[in-house]
């Protein structure tokens, strides 16, 4: 594995394929070799790589992270989706699920359009996450969510949520402005 991230840097994928095909017939239950594997294919290979690993191995939660990240960069949000809902049962099932599923099914479901299931992911991804997560991109859907429906306090009141942090917080203001001018339009229509 280790030969084939050091291939890797060197862009020689040709070798970087060799030693993750080594790595995976050393080791064959190994999640490390066969992201690593996936790492060095096409494409159409890594995805057919990763599937042939969770039929084989289904509780993999680490390779059905990775399998449901590749489907949304392939923009297959339906099947990301499915991806990530066996995530959820698997973590449900071993433990609490974790704050990235509840916000990565959140994120598909809203670009499905099906907005009120996405709020309920928003919704438990800001019940379960600690406080080293920023949940900024939560209310900023959320209020995507809210003015989808037309609901500017709503809007209001996620967008006020976003936290400046020391200006560490590179959204912020962009925030601010967008407030502003809800808050100028609603005064604006009022008069």
């Amino acid at each position: 594995i280790a030969l084939a991230h050091a291939a890797l840097r060197n862009q020689d994928k040709p070798t970087a394929r060799q030693e993750a095909q080594f790595a995976r017939e050393l080791a064959t239950d190994s999640e490390l070799a066969v992201l690593t594997q996936a790492q060095v294919l096409e494409r159409a290979e890594a995805l057919n790589t990763v599937q042939e690993f969770l039929r084989t191995h289904p509780n993999s939660q680490e390779i059905q992270l990775a399998y449901g990240t590749m489907l949304i960069e392939d923009k297959r949000l339906d099947e990301a989706k499915l991806a990530f809902l066996a995530l959820l049962a698997q973590q449900t099932a071993s433990q609490a699920p974790t704050a990235s599923t509840l916000y990565a099914i959140g994120a598909i479901e809203l670009e499905l359009g099906k907005t009120e299931s996405a709020e309920s992911y928003f919704l438990r991804f800001l019940q379960v996450i600690t406080p080293n997560i920023d949940p900024s991109n939560a209310y900023i859907n959320l209020a995507q969510i809210a003015l989808q429906k037309q609901d500017k306090k709503a809007v209001d009141a996620w967008l006020a949520k976003i936290d400046y942090r020391e200006g560490k917080n590179p959204v912020w203001m962009k925030v601010q402005l967008r407030r502003a001018l809800l808050i100028a339009n609603d005064r604006g229509a009022g008069a």
